[in-house]
């Protein structure tokens, strides 16, 4: 009798053992799939995020064709900053940028224009522009205009507020890398995408240039 008592014992410890590690393999379980589907589900929302944010924004510069701004700029270079105050105007059926430098007093008056390839220059001190060959290497990329036509480039979008304005902040991959530029981040408000900021970030993701734009215009179509 003690004998058949103990196996009887052994038995419910056994099955009581068994239903222990049963639901609590069926917990795993619930909780693996619930892991899984939440990871799907935000992968989904960021991908959707990014994909109605870039048609809001095509929308929205499909009604202009183009823009003015002034921005102030200033460079960190080592232990040593620059500052610069430049107009920036773009028209889109010209393909046609003018960029006119205010600040330094030095310099003053001259003028840049990217019509397409063709690249012009014209100082205060005389009437002519003096035109440079299409290869001639004067980076346009850092212009508003040029920054958000390759989607591609665009690494990811967040959202950030500022001084109770809501900012999409974007990411953009530089093509041509190096120690002092590697990433732009850049900030348009949310509700007109008109730009506010942008820094340009080294290797270590510090700000080597902060543009800030000043009375910023759409040109209406």
């Amino acid at each position: 009798m003690k004998k058949e008592g103990r196996e009887t014992v052994t038995r419910k410890q056994k099955i009581l053992a068994f239903s222990r590690f049963s639901v609590t393999v069926f917990i795993l379980k619930r909780l693996l799939l619930f892991i899984l589907s939440i990871s799907i589900f935000l992968i989904s929302c960021t991908k959707d995020n990014k994909e109605n944010i870039f048609n809001k924004l095509e929308k929205s510069l499909d009604k202009y064709q183009g823009y003015k701004t002034e921005v102030d700029i200033t460079i960190n270079m080592e232990e040593k900053e620059s500052f610069y105050s430049i107009k920036e105007s773009y028209f889109s059926d010209k393909d046609k940028y003018i960029v006119e430098i205010i600040d330094p007093l030095k310099s003053n008056g001259i003028e840049i224009q990217y019509e397409g390839d063709k690249i012009s220059i014209k100082h205060a001190s005389f009437d002519e522009y003096i035109s440079l060959k299409s290869d001639y290497r004067i980076n346009k990329g850092m212009l508003f205009g040029e920054l958000l036509k390759d989607q591609n480039s665009i690494n990811k979008v967040d959202i950030e507020k500022l001084d109770d304005i809501t900012y999409y902040v974007f990411y953009i991959d530089v093509k041509e890398k190096n120690q002092y530029t590697e990433e732009i981040k850049i900030w348009l408000e949310k509700k007109d995408f008109r730009p506010f900021m942008l820094n340009i970030l080294d290797k270590d993701k510090n700000p080597r240039a902060i543009y800030r734009y000043k009375n910023f215009e759409y040109i209406k179509g």
